[in-house]
């Protein structure tokens, strides 16, 4: 291909590709320096394996300034118009949104496809581009007459950018908890991280886990004031071990359990938990196990277990999730004498059975609001447009 002069152009033109050079260069700096820093930390993160930090003003410095030094290479050498000179930018975009995702495992497979796309519609394109080439004088002036159609191909490569260049919450929280835990950063700042939403993944909810039982008040304290799905005790364990940190650190939270890595996870887990907490009955190891029954919603043997490492009496205060699960069993097992006949804890049960029986099917959302971190919601709301079984 013959170099493209821009003595052919009309003025108009040129002032028109020259905007939209512009207006591109600005999005994607300070997308690649906001939104899309995660992406291209998080790859570089794997191609580096931790070793050292990305830093996103010089990265998006120089992303910008490749992605518009290619643009122009494309520009010169292919003779697009300037109604389809937006095309010269599709690459460009899809080396700095689309290859980073490729890098990063959970992503892959949308980054393919979503890059494959796009380089498609961009060869695509090339050949209606090269065929206008002989008759340039004409298909320029037809694109000085509708100016508009560059601005509204560049909008939609924005679109492009900002589906394929952002990485969902939840891995980007997953990403941040894991390097905090593994450099060993305070508890507190870790359980920080992502505390504002109501994400929630199995891999979350491990490094959660992890990061309570580091804190004086540990799992059965605040556990469940955090999302959690419904993956059961399944959750407890790292099993999601993508990069050598996420290895390492799904190894260290075996070893403080007492267990031995490389362990075969796919079989019971609460088998597993029960051993580690006999092994070790003083230890967080009691807590992933008595946790665990609670995320299985196994009641029965949760009340049977919680008196061989806690005391559980009038006078002695239990962990707070321990004693909404002890007056749920009551309720929900009736015995002839309250297993917890704990006064507060047993007012708030009535309130929140009430409020659910009022507020079921018609406005979940403000029992949400009041007993979201309470055991009782992750037992009953899976069941929220069910009658109640239980005794308020």
């Amino acid at each position: 291909m013959s170099t493209h002069t821009t003595s052919t152009i009309p003025a108009k033109d040129r002032r028109t590709r020259s905007l939209i050079r512009v207006l591109f260069g600005i999005y994607l700096f300070f997308f690649l320096y906001g939104p899309g820093s995660d992406t291209i930390a998080l790859a570089h993160w794997h191609i580096a394996h931790g070793a050292t930090n990305y830093n996103p003003l010089v990265g998006a410095i120089l992303f910008t300034a490749m992605a518009l030094w290619l643009a122009r290479f494309l520009e010169r050498h292919i003779h697009y118009s300037s109604t389809h000179c937006v095309q010269a930018y599709i690459l460009p975009t899809v080396l700095c949104t689309a290859v980073p995702g490729m890098l990063i495992p959970s992503q892959r497979t949308l980054a393919l496809v979503s890059g494959a796309a796009a380089i498609l519609l961009w060869l695509v394109c090339l050949r209606p581009a090269n065929n206008q080439t002989s008759r340039h004088h004409e298909a320029n002036k037809a694109a000085s007459d509708w100016c508009v159609a560059p601005y509204i191909h560049l909008f939609l490569l924005f679109i492009f950018t900002g589906l394929t260049g952002v990485l969902p919450s939840s891995v980007v929280y997953e990403q941040r908890m894991t390097e905090a835990l593994y450099h060993q950063a305070d508890a507190e700042h870790t359980l920080s991280i992502g505390q504002d939403g109501q994400t929630s993944t199995p891999a979350l909810t491990a490094l959660r886990a992890y990061a309570l039982s580091q804190t004086t008040d540990g799992m059965g304290e605040r556990l469940f004031s955090y999302p959690i799905g419904d993956e059961g005790a399944a959750q407890l364990l790292l099993q999601d071990t993508c990069g050598p940190h996420r290895r390492a650190l799904a190894d260290t939270i075996l070893k403080d359990l007492g267990l031995r890595t490389g362990i075969a996870l796919k079989s019971n887990i609460i088998e597993i938990l029960r051993k580690a907490a006999e092994r070790r009955p003083h230890g967080m190891a009691r807590d992933y196990y008595l946790c665990g029954l609670l995320l299985n919603r196994d009641l029965e043997r949760f009340a049977h277990e919680l008196p061989r490492y806690y005391v559980v009496s009038d006078s002695t205060r239990i962990p707070t999730h321990y004693a909404e699960a002890l007056v749920l069993y009551d309720r929900t097992y009736p015995q002839p004498q309250p297993v917890y006949p704990e006064a507060s804890t047993t007012a708030d049960y009535r309130d929140f059975r009430e409020m659910l029986t009022q507020n079921r099917q018609s406005a979940p959302g403000l029992v949400w609001e009041k007993y979201h971190n309470k055991y009782w919601w992750f037992y009953y709301r899976s069941t929220l447009h069910e009658q109640p079984k239980t005794k308020p």
